[in-house]
């Protein structure tokens, strides 16, 4: 059955060619029809978006740090590789573009072309 607008009704034939009478449908809106073309729920693409996410902040942290040793400003109390100005907005943000496009690659292989783990080759034996 065809994918209809919001606020679209639908008149179709009844089931039998004699009848004259027509039956009425409504379609749902417009933001359940989007949802419905995609292969995965909004939750588990979320979820792996934030794996996603938390892996690649572990990676962004350490980029770009100066630390209070080479700025040669050692706050009395604190280690020497303690950072000399943490930018945590310019961390969240760059996580953030990271971790899409990252996303967006592993989004396209997986459910639009179709590769899954097992499309990965195998060196070791199969045990199973």
């Amino acid at each position: 059955m065809p994918h209809w607008p919001v606020g679209v009704i639908r008149q179709a034939n009844a089931p039998t060619p004699e009848a004259t009478h027509f039956r009425t449908e409504i379609r749902y809106p417009l933001f359940v029809e989007v949802l419905q073309r995609f292969s995965m729920s909004v939750f588990s693409t979320f979820a792996i978006y934030f794996i996603i996410w938390w892996i690649t902040l572990f990676v962004v942290l350490p980029l770009g740090v100066r630390t209070q040793a080479e700025e040669n400003d050692v706050v009395p109390g604190t280690v020497e590789s303690a950072p000399a100005r943490f930018r945590a907005l310019r961390v969240v943000l760059l996580t953030t573009v990271i971790a899409a496009v990252i996303h967006l690659g592993w989004y396209v292989l997986s459910v639009k072309l179709g590769y899954d783990i097992d499309a990965i080759p195998r060196f070791a034996p199969k045990f199973y």
